[in-house]
């Protein structure tokens, strides 16, 4: 049997309710307003993950700036980072039909063109210890992106916990290979961008848990 919800708040209603009994929400004006937020809900997505990503990409630039007072390694990760973003907005706007099949052409064309720059000088030195395990880091990140929000059963805050996590972890892999491809292992500044994503995530999560639970007792109980 269906139950009949209110669209607002989750609480269960009667079969010839029209209105919300607790916060007063009718079932015309809900359908009247989900009509009007299919628009901003995508262009807000598009501007979340800009904002993370912009602060990832500042939190790598402060980082650099401040060891030295110049800015020395941060070009490769903030090239990153930008990659990503343009291959998101691209995403977002054009590609989400056949998503997984864009990232593979993506990640495809993205080789492609490291080849080709790299084979102008003659021998390729850095494309394969280099620049395809990067490129190869930002496609996994991305599918971990967007299959954390295909097959999110609650999205909301406990999308922003996935993305954190995912964000935290790309600059330790990013590091690692930088590292691998200069022939010393060695995780610094990675680290510091990943433990200050990660709280941020742990936040998201708990504030999810606790609403979602608030939400299911007003489903049973009219408070």
């Amino acid at each position: 049997m269906n139950e009949k919800k209110c669209n607002d708040c989750g609480v269960i209603l009667d079969a010839d309710m029209d209105e919300c009994p607790l916060c007063g929400h009718r079932e015309e004006q809900s359908k009247k307003e989900s009509k009007g937020l299919k628009l901003p809900r995508k262009g807000l997505m598009w501007e979340l993950f800009s904002i993370i990503l912009g602060a990832a990409a500042l939190i790598i630039l402060v980082t650099d700036y401040a060891g030295e007072r110049t800015l020395e390694w941060s070009a490769i990760p903030v090239g990153s980072i930008v990659y990503v973003w343009l291959l998101l907005t691209f995403m977002h706007f054009f590609g989400q039909r056949h998503l997984y099949f864009m990232f593979f052409l993506h990640y495809l064309s993205t080789i492609g063109l490291l080849i080709l720059i790299d084979s102008v000088h003659i021998p390729i030195t850095w494309v394969y210890s280099l620049g395809i395990p990067i490129a190869t880091l930002v496609s996994l990140t991305l599918i971990a992106g967007a299959a954390s929000h295909r097959h999110c059963q609650f999205p909301g805050l406990q999308l922003l916990g996935h993305w954190f996590v995912i964000l935290a972890l790309f600059p330790v892999g990013l590091q690692t290979a930088i590292s691998m491809h200069m022939g010393q292992f060695h995780l610094s500044w990675s680290l510091i961008a990943c433990i200050s994503l990660i709280p941020a995530a742990l936040l998201f999560y708990y504030l999810h848990y606790r609403m979602k639970l608030w939400i299911d007792l007003r489903n049973y109980f009219h408070v």
